[in-house]
């Protein structure tokens, strides 16, 4: 049991989550407990993830770095370099949570009406900020606005799941197997 105020490492994060979300029944109750977990990790003093922050420094691009996978969850880290950007897509009718921990980032979430793509929201995040999209709030794109600084999320997906949807502007909708530049800790 966590006392109160106190911070989770790494190994404690994705144990405390997979359990939490296998027990939990309702999407109120995921979200909720996804959100309040997320907060608790210590990013600001975790060593562990550091062997999860592989990527190459090209603008424009992010990587992908797998933590953790089990039956009842993903845990990434995704590195932003300057300007990245990605497509607008979904979760596979899973929920999603990210935890900024580093630089800032733009979150957009989109709905497709009469075949035509809308934006209904935009966030800025910033260090310590956790967002939540699901499928049913709608398809989400997260990008990097600086010119000159990386960021860094961590990413929960709960249940996990390997190919996602993405969505150009005509609102055409293609399934996209994941793909990650590491995982755990191995490039």
């Amino acid at each position: 049991m966590l006392k109160k105020g106190s911070k989770l490492t790494l190994p404690q994060l994705w144990k405390t989550l997979s359990a939490g979300l296998q027990e939990a029944v309702s999407d109120f109750e995921k979200r909720e407990f996804g959100l309040d977990t997320m907060s608790k990790y210590d990013f600001l003093s975790c060593e562990e993830i550091q062997q999860y922050i592989n990527y190459e420094d090209e603008a424009g691009k992010y990587y992908r770095n797998l933590i953790h996978r089990d039956d009842s969850i993903v845990l990434k880290t995704i590195i932003w370099n300057r300007l990245a950007t990605t497509p607008i897509h979904g979760h596979s009718s899973r929920g999603c949570w990210v935890l900024l921990t580093k630089g800032e980032l733009i979150e957009k979430t989109f709905i497709r009406k009469d075949g035509k793509v809308f934006q209904t929201d935009e966030a800025i995040l910033k260090p310590g900020e956790i967002t939540y999209n699901h499928d049913a709030i709608g398809f989400h794109s997260m990008e990097n606005p600086s010119k000159t600084e990386q960021a860094m999320t961590i990413h929960c997906y709960h249940p996990p799941y390997d190919v996602t949807s993405v969505m150009d502007e005509d609102g055409v909708i293609k399934r996209l197997p994941l793909t990650y530049y590491g995982e755990e800790g191995v490039i």
